[in-house]
């Protein structure tokens, strides 16, 4: 378990709608490309589209936008063991650090962190895996559920443990 622990990093965040999101990800998206790390997208919607109007508004030359639309921005259906296990082995020792973005109703990002921790387990992964599960935070009436089982929360700030972020919002208020 220890060893797991420190392959995979959970991270949390939360959005309103799609558009939403994809204005919160890409800044984040951005500086993990810069840093050479790799980025692997399992979504249950795609977000294509959204991807590119954003990109068009963003300030950014032509290779950067050309790496973040390379990303697989479309639907990953039927989700299987197999597939992601291959997405992950194939990223193997390529780069320090992948991040695995996961965007989907609560199932969705239920079965896949499912995935993810058997193959962290069982496999020989020689990456820092950053796991980021984004929820849609209409679907719920208490966050604190989501919060409880990750460590991490991504906002626009970056990624910051879910202590220091909450912990900062009582001291303000």
């Amino acid at each position: 378990m220890k060893e797991q622990e420190n392959q995979m990093k959970k991270v949390c965040g939360f959005y309103v709608n799609e558009m939403h999101f994809t204005t919160m990800i890409l800044p984040y998206i951005r500086k993990e490309i810069e840093a050479k790390d790799e980025v692997i997208t399992i979504l249950q919607k795609d977000m294509k589209v959204n991807v590119e109007e954003v990109l068009s508004r963003m300030n950014l030359n032509e290779a950067l936008q050309n790496e973040i639309l390379n990303i697989n921005w479309n639907k990953v259906n039927p989700i299987k063991y197999s597939k992601i296990k291959q997405m992950i082995e194939q990223t193997n020792g390529q780069a320090q650090n992948v991040t695995i973005l996961i965007n989907g109703n609560k199932e969705f990002i239920k079965i896949v962190n499912e995935y993810m921790e058997k193959i962290i387990q069982n496999g020989n992964i020689q990456n820092l895996v950053t796991v980021i599960n984004f929820y849609d935070v209409t679907e719920f009436t208490n966050v604190t559920e989501i919060t409880n089982s990750h460590e991490y929360i991504l906002n626009t700030s970056g990624i910051r443990k879910i202590e220091e972020v909450f912990a900062k919002e009582k001291k303000e208020a």
